[in-house]
């Protein structure tokens, strides 16, 4: 998971003070990892859209003029671009599909990991319980 991520994740369970953190329901492990990939996400798509625009082909036809405009150049002027042309919601275009995607993986994946983490301390216990 990536680092912002995990940080916000880390951060939240930890809740108010330096606390040890606490162990997530799989219902908020849920939600928790939903939320701080949707918020990473939607905060990261701008440049990650501007990447994408500069490092296209050049395409013939219908859609050459916007691939020869943003073709090769830098990604703050590849955004400069898309505002100027597109608009401000330019720089989000396709964001709902990409969200869709990337949301449910992350919530999925960090439900699995909360679930694993507890079934491993578990054994853990039971293991050192068996060993004294």
């Amino acid at each position: 998971m990536p680092l912002g991520t995990d940080t916000f994740l880390s951060q939240t369970k930890k809740g108010k003070g330096n606390r040890a953190p606490k162990e997530l329901s799989v219902g908020d492990a849920f939600v928790l990892g939903a939320l701080s990939k949707a918020v990473a996400t939607f905060l990261t798509y701008p440049l990650v859209r501007a990447k994408v625009l500069a490092k296209a082909p050049v395409t013939r036809g219908v859609n050459q003029g916007a691939s020869v405009l943003f073709h090769g150049k830098s990604v703050p002027a590849v955004m400069s671009l898309v505002v100027q042309t597109e608009g401000p919601a330019g720089l989000y275009k396709g964001l709902n599909a990409q969200l869709v995607k990337t949301v449910l993986a992350a919530a999925f994946s960090l439900t699995v990991k909360e679930k694993s983490f507890r079934t491993a301390m578990v054994l853990v216990v039971l293991m050192k319980g068996c060993e004294g």
